[in-house]
């Protein structure tokens, strides 16, 4: 039976975001219809800051297939956010 290696070190890191306030406008044109008028809109600035931290793990087996496993969270103001993400690799 193969089992699989854990790589070392784990994946880990931590970040700082910091979001700028200020009022702008977004401008944009279909690229396939270069006769149409442009679309934009007026933005509302804000400011946030938030805290992303992450971790995971990988395996690799012998066989060249490899596992990773990263968790993800966000915190900040009065939101928070989670996530997971799997990924499967193989060698050819």
């Amino acid at each position: 039976m193969r089992h699989a290696r854990p790589r070392l070190p784990c994946p880990a890191g931590s970040s700082y975001q910091h979001d700028f306030s200020g009022d702008g406008t977004a401008t944009m044109q279909y690229s396939d219809l270069l006769q149409m008028p442009f679309y934009s809109t007026t933005l509302d600035g804000y400011s946030r800051d938030r805290w992303v931290l992450g971790a995971g793990l990988q395996f690799n087996w012998r066989t060249g297939w490899g596992l990773r496993v990263d968790y993800r969270t966000q915190a900040g103001g009065d939101a928070s956010d989670h996530g997971v993400e799997l990924r499967l690799d193989a060698q050819f």
